[in-house]
């Protein structure tokens, strides 16, 4: 059985802890920005972003840094945007949703309301895709039709069927919307029907009508709406690793340790940020590294001093999961991290020989460090770095688990700091 020792659980919970709430109080950030006031004007200022996981239905905004916090709902403005992103306000007729609680005994009919909302766009171009996102998390996207903004209709329902078992089923009038929009390129039919109502699918589907079409690449922009692409990366650096164990013939408070030795880690890594303003991220590596180290102490056989020689090494493939806080300094961003950190060990050297001079001989004996050796390893791991556009910097502390059980050992801890040199892909 696997055991994590001499670590305090409390710690751990207390890094995560106020890595969440800083982030909670932090949810809103002005970002320079502007509106389009009623009158279509541009206004430039900072936008309150607060990463929506839905479209919001109004948002604040502010001159300057100094002036007050303005509120604008989608009746009020036109618009807004960022350098990377932009919103329109647009009167749209809006499909009602369709409870989990209703089953119908045919193809039912769909219901609208006509809603002023904000829309984000997707594809800016000859032809244009946008999305609003509802309170409840459900996405629709609209096509501009001149100065208005089609509804794409996709909507699921159950009905039950001869048998009286319940199916769901699609209603997708979104594809002959798109057969409509996208008419003046042929044999097209085909590559609509192959479209998910997926911004992705979408989003492929709009690249392939503009190559089709022969639309420069210029006269179209491409946003990702609010997703957040992992970034990926190679990494490596040098650890210092240690172990210790307490012997059951010893008293309580006797540790060995084993030297701390050097060794080094190689790995991948991929990072994925909660938000745009990328101050949290949950960040997962893959990583090789190396330990070997031996031992040598005085122990007393039968009343006569002998001398003690331990080598233990191991390869590790391990999995390290952290959850992170980043905070704007300079150039960059100093974070904070606490997670886990899960793999397997192979065992390359594991004795323990001792050497007693007896009758003038010297007598040796060897046997396993370790009698039986664990194959997995977990530990609880603590970071702190410094990330830059292309390299990231981390200082990383992992407190380890117990090697395996040993009929001299009662427990054997381990420990390892990295420092870390990440390059993003």
């Amino acid at each position: 059985m696997i055991r994590i020792y001499n670590i305090s659980p409390r710690l751990i919970f207390l890094a995560l802890f106020l890595i969440i709430g800083v982030e909670l109080s932090a949810q809103v950030e002005f970002k320079p920005g502007y509106i389009l006031d009623g009158n279509g004007n541009r206004v430039t200022g900072f936008v309150g972003d607060a990463f929506w996981k839905v479209t919001p239905d109004r948002i604040q905004f502010k001159k300057s840094e100094g002036q007050v916090v303005e509120n604008y709902s989608a009746e009020d403005i036109r618009g807004f945007g960022f350098e990377d992103m932009l919103f329109v306000s647009a009167r749209v007729s809006m499909n009602k949703l369709f409870s989990e609680d209703d089953v119908f005994s045919e193809t039912p009919k769909i219901e609208y309301v006509e809603q002023t909302v904000f829309l984000q766009y997707l594809v800016d171009g000859p032809k244009t895709l946008v999305q609003n996102i509802d309170s409840t998390g459900y996405t629709r996207f609209f096509i501009q039709n001149g100065a208005d903004y089609k509804l794409l209709l996709y909507q699921e329902y159950l009905q039950k069927n001869a048998s009286g078992k319940t199916e769901r089923l699609t209603i997708k009038v979104y594809q002959g919307e798109l057969l409509t929009y996208f008419a003046d390129c042929n044999d097209f039919r085909d590559q609509i029907k192959k479209t998910n109502y997926k911004q992705k699918s979408l989003k492929i589907l709009f690249k392939k009508y503009f190559e089709c079409s022969g639309v420069d690449s210029d006269e179209v922009t491409f946003t990702n709406g609010n997703k957040v692409k992992p970034e990926y990366s190679v990494l490596g650096g040098i650890t210092s690793t240690q172990v210790k164990y307490k012997e059951e013939s010893r008293a309580n408070d006797a540790i060995q340790e084993f030297p701390s030795e050097l060794g080094f880690a190689v790995g991948l890594g991929v990072e994925y940020y909660t938000s745009r303003r990328k101050h949290l991220s949950v960040h997962v590596d893959l990583t090789f590294s190396r330990f070997e180290a031996e031992l040598e102490e005085e122990v007393q056989i039968a009343g006569s001093t002998g001398l003690a020689i331990s080598s233990i090494g191991y390869n590790s493939i391990r999995l390290q999961l952290q959850l992170r806080r980043h905070f704007d300094l300079g150039p960059g961003q100093l974070f904070l991290g606490a997670g886990g950190s899960f793999g397997t060990l192979g065992l390359f050297e594991n004795t323990r020989t001792v050497q007693r001079q007896f009758g003038g001989s010297t007598i040796e004996s060897s046997a396993d460090l370790l009698s039986d050796p664990v194959d997995y390893y977990t530990g609880v791991i603590v970071g702190l770095g410094y990330d830059t556009k292309r390299f990231t910097y981390e200082l990383r502390n992992e407190f380890g688990s117990n090697l395996g059980a040993s009929l001299n050992f009662e427990k054997t801890i381990t420990s390892r700091l990295h420092f870390l040199v990440s390059f993003k892909l």
